[in-house]
Order: C-alpha cells, then structure tokens, then sequence
C-alpha cells in the first residue's frame, strides 16, 4: 500500500516547522523525528522512512523521495538549498508558496461548494417541475385544443423546450462545478485543475505569474549562494511546472548557453519572453549593483501576491456567476410553465 501524499497545507507545515527547528540549532533528522512526534496517524510512516534515511545520512532531499509523498518541485528545491548551503532559506520559500496554494485551494471549495450544492438541488427541482409538472399543464391546454388556434400548440412545444434547455443547462453547471470541488481533494486533480486554470482565459495569466513567482526564487537562491547564472538558470528551470513558462525559460536557458553568442541572464529572459520588460529594466539596474539576488527574491514575492490577489478574485467571482446563472435558469423554466398560458389567453380573448 502506498504512502499517502501530502497535501499542501501538510507541506507548508512541514517546511515550516523543519525550518524553524534547524534555525534553532536542530539537526536535520531531529528535526523529522521532532515532527513525527505530533503527526496524524497516516502521516507517521512517512516522517519514520525520511527519519530512517536521514539517520543513514542521506539529504532531506533524497529523504523526501524514499517517503514518496513529496511534490518534485519540493525535492527539488530541498537539493538545491541544500547544496547551497541556503537549506533553511529554500524551506521557508516553500512553506510560503504552499502555504498560498493551501489557501487558494480552500477559497475554491468555499466559492465553488455552496452553489454546487445549491444547483444540484435545483437541478432535483427543475428535473420535477420538467418531467412531471409541465407534462400536466401541457395535457390541460391540449384539452382545450377545440377552442384554441393552431398558433397555441406552437406555445406548448417551445415551452417544453425552454423547460428542457434550462434543466440540461443546470445539470452541467452543477456537475461541472462538483467534478470542480472533487478535483481539491487529491494530488492528481490538483494537478489536473491547475492545468484548467492555466489554460482558461480569466485565470491563465494569474497562473504564469504564480509559476514565474516560483522559478524565480529558485533562481534568486542559486544566485544568493554564488552559484552561476547559467547554473542557477539550469537549477530553476528544472522545477517549472507550468508548460508555457517551462518553453520559455528552457529558450532564455539555450540563449544563454549558446556558445556562439551567449546572452546574459536579463536580456536572455526578456529575448524569451520570461518576464516583462518593465522587471528587467528594474533588474538590469540592480544586477549593476550587486543586489540581484535581493531584487529576484523581492519579485518573486510581489508576483506571487499579485498572482494569488488575482486568482482569489476570479475565483471569489465564481459564486455570484452561478447564482446569477441559477436565477436564469429557475426564470426560464416558469416562463415555460407560463409561456402557454399566454397564448390560451390570447386564443381566448
């Protein structure tokens, strides 16, 4: 049986907690063991196999791995503030950044969770009033088919149409917005509804400029410990997720490592479209003076805020978008209920 894997919330704390522990002059795998002391039932085995490595003197990366419950972006990162020598450093970044993702994720349940509830029910209402309370009413206006004109039973069939559109319309939402919630609750369908956010237009550049965030702290930690701008380039490059980030920054990595004519890092990231060009003059004047790692790590802060405000802004527009959307469906179907009622009236009159 598998070990199971972490959620984001778990690893912020994690990260943390580690962090702190070896701030206060903890060892590593103290650390681990510290933590598994007050971890839940489930996550004990986990701790215990990282403990059992580092015990053997593996890495905190290496451990991660053996417990197969980490992100490889956290394995990642691990190896990489480890070897340079920035270990407490890279484990706060990453408790800062899954810390976000934990948040978003639960603004997402919140915002998508009353109103999937709500349209399901809605859905049961809308599926009654179609399938058995509009039938009646049509049965009682085609009763009084000797009275009536042709253009009545006209009425009749778009009535059933609107009644059946509407309630097609609310069962999509609402099952949309269930696979929606289902998809927080495991590692894949994070995965999966990251991809979504990626792509779907509101949200696709909030989720570039999250990715960004994180390439370039990684990228600010290599250059930090002295590391290369190629190499740090190569380190931070290898953790991008995102696949039109990961396009991009493998293209600024090429141009830098040509060895025809190597571009700098700055120009480099502008020439692939990495970052805007606004960023790199601010970081063009600061590599001048010596403080590019300061400044990369300042970016990589305000774009995760900015990226995290937007996200939480589309998703708090969530709610009222389906709630209008119910209202419009509920309007409908009455308004399919009614709409041969006019034209009996009209007969009528």
């Amino acid at each position: 049986m598998g070990k199971p894997a972490m959620d984001d919330g778990t690893i912020s704390a994690f990260c943390e907690t580690v962090a702190l522990l070896m701030a206060a002059g903890i060892q590593t795998d103290e650390a681990v063991a510290m933590v598994a002391e007050d971890a839940a039932d489930g996550l004990r085995p986990v701790y215990r196999t990282m403990y059992d490595r580092l015990a053997q003197g593996a890495t905190l990366a290496q451990a991660m791995a053996a417990s197969k419950a980490f992100p490889a972006y956290v394995q990642v990162m691990a190896a990489q503030g480890a070897r340079m020598g920035r270990l407490e450093e890279t484990l706060l970044a990453l408790a800062r950044r899954y810390g976000d993702e934990a948040r978003l994720l639960d603004r997402l349940r919140t915002g998508l969770g009353y109103p999937a509830a709500l349209l399901c029910v809605m859905s049961v209402v809308l599926g009654f009033t179609v399938m058995g309370v509009l039938p009646v009413f049509t049965d009682v206006y085609e009763s009084l088919s000797g009275s009536l004109t042709e253009g009545s039973f006209s009425q009749v069939a778009t009535a059933m149409a609107v009644g059946w559109a509407a309630l097609a319309a609310t069962v999509a939402a609402a099952a949309a917005s269930l696979a929606a919630v289902a998809m927080t609750g495991s590692p894949r369908g994070r995965a999966r509804l990251t991809a979504l956010l990626e792509r779907f237009p509101p949200t696709r550049e909030a989720a570039y400029g999250l990715a960004l965030s994180r390439m370039v702290a990684a990228l600010a930690t290599g250059i930090s410990a002295g590391v290369n701008a190629d190499d740090a380039m190569a380190d931070a490059v290898s953790g991008v997720e995102h696949p039109v980030l990961a396009a991009r920054a493998r293209a600024a990595l090429d141009l830098m490592v040509d060895p025809r004519d190597p571009e700098g890092l700055i120009p480099a990231l502008v020439k692939a479209r990495v970052v805007d060009p606004v960023y790199a003059r601010l970081l063009g004047a600061t590599a001048r003076t010596g403080a590019l790692d300061e400044t990369l790590d300042d970016l990589s802060r305000d774009l995760a805020d900015e990226a995290t405000g937007s996200l939480m802004a589309a998703i708090d527009g969530v709610e009222p978008v389906l709630s209008a959307f119910l209202s419009v469906a509920v309007g409908a179907t009455l308004l399919a209920v009614m709409l041969p009622l006019v034209g009996v009236m009209a007969s009528l009159a």
